[in-house]
């Protein structure tokens, strides 16, 4: 039984389709909210009206990053996309960052965990999100508890609790019910909540209407931006 798995399992060739899996796997996997993460952000910014999308150039990220494209391919979402930026370099992301902020209203932060310094180090994520948020002043959405939690301004959390909690759900079944693992739907979990970082908001100087449903407000940030340093 397998869980936290990017993307439909079909991608990875797990499964011989969703619905009839054929071989003795099954699991979980992540659909990712990108639409819901953008329909907050327009909610909580009424005027925002294109984003870019920011990723490191992780299997993770660019599955994230690959997701957003198509469905902005599909006029699925809320506002336009313009770009995208995939790297590993976390002073091309910088720049990169710098300059779109200039031209677009948002971003949607894909993952930003495997970037590296000049030395080609791992950028720890939270000098990465320090970063961000000393030096960006354009609102941002993601798709991940952690990334609110470290500053980002809003999301709609692909819970990685409803994950693990649906795995189990699935190996109960299989275990105790003899389920055929070859005949058992993989499925993507309920959304977690819709996120919003309450620090962000004031360094945004946005002004939440109390009519939004908002369903969890993060009163932290991990990241906290002492240095501004470009």
């Amino acid at each position: 039984v397998f869980w936290g798995v990017n993307n439909t399992p079909l991608s990875y060739g797990l499964v011989d389709s969703v619905d009839h899996p054929g071989h003795n796997v099954t699991g979980v996997y992540q659909a990712g909210y990108y639409v819901e993460s953008l329909q907050l952000l327009k909610a909580l910014v009424p005027e925002v009206e294109t984003f870019a999308t920011l990723s490191d150039n992780s299997e993770t990220g660019l599955a994230h990053l690959k997701a957003v494209e198509l469905l902005a391919r599909e006029g699925a979402l809320p506002i336009e996309l313009v770009t995208s930026v995939a790297t590993e370099d976390f002073a091309v992301w910088k720049r990169k960052a710098l300059e779109l902020q200039q031209q677009v209203d948002a971003f949607f932060i894909a993952q930003y965990s495997a970037l590296k310094d000049a030395e080609g180090r791992g950028v720890p994520a939270e000098d990465v999100a320090r970063w961000h948020l000393a030096n960006i002043t354009i609102p941002e959405t993601v798709g991940m508890r952690q990334f609110v939690e470290q500053g980002m301004l809003c999301g709609a959390d692909d819970s990685a609790y409803n994950q693990g909690y649906e795995a189990v759900v699935i190996a109960h079944d299989i275990l105790s019910q003899g389920t055929s693992p070859s005949a058992y739907p993989p499925r993507a979990p309920k959304r977690g909540p819709l996120m919003v970082n309450v620090h962000r908001v004031k360094m945004l100087n946005i002004t939440l209407d109390p009519n939004l449903q908002i369903e969890e407000y993060i009163d932290q940030t991990v990241a906290a931006p002492q240095a501004a340093a470009q």
